[in-house]
Parts: structure tokens; sequence; C-alpha cells
């Protein structure tokens, strides 16, 4: 990734984000791969993506879990499931506030 100086730190975390984004880590995790503390790294992160970490996964999580959907391979439970989401209800809730529509209409 070529991302700005001020925000090369960063780097680790949103690689292993992309990567493995179904897996329910810790900010302190990703923190701790940048070898920042907590605060700094989420006002860092949050500055360079707009996003909370954990928004910032959801976001993947989702759309990932499209693909998957539109794929017509998966119910929106395999899909959600597959993409880290323990809560199905949050997955829906989530869907529809970024797609306006449930995960059902895929």
């Amino acid at each position: 990734t070529h991302l700005p100086v001020k925000y090369r730190r960063l780097g680790v975390a949103l690689d292993e984000i992309s990567v493995r984004f179904d897996q329910n880590k810790s900010v302190a995790y990703y923190a701790s791969l940048c070898d920042m503390s907590e605060v700094s790294f989420r006002r860092l992160f949050c500055e360079y993506t707009g996003l909370s970490p954990i928004a910032y996964r959801n976001d993947l999580r989702l759309k990932y879990a499209r693909v998957k959907l539109q794929s017509g391979e998966f119910n929106v439970s395999e899909a959600a499931t597959a993409c880290g989401f323990t809560n199905l209800s949050f997955f829906i809730r989530l869907y529809k506030k970024k797609y306006g529509h449930t995960p059902k209409k895929e």
C-alpha cells in the first residue's frame, strides 16, 4: 500500500484487516501491530479512513457479503457468517443502512 508518510504506520493493520476481516480482533490488537497506543491508533485510523477501525472492518465485511449474496451461492445467514458477522440482526441492520435494502433483496 502506498500510504502518505503520516499514515504509513497504519499499513500493517490495514493489510491485516483487509486479509482477515472475518476475524473479530480487538482495536488493541490492531494498535499493537502498528506499535501504537490504542488511542493514538484510533485517532490516526479515523483521520486516514474516515471510519473507526471496527466500522472500517464492518464496511469491508458488508462489501464481501454483498458479493457472496449476489453470486446466488450463499443465503443471508451463510454470507453473514462467512464474512465474520456473529449476530444476524446486526448484519441485516448494517446492510440495510449501507445499501438501502435488506440483504434478502440482493
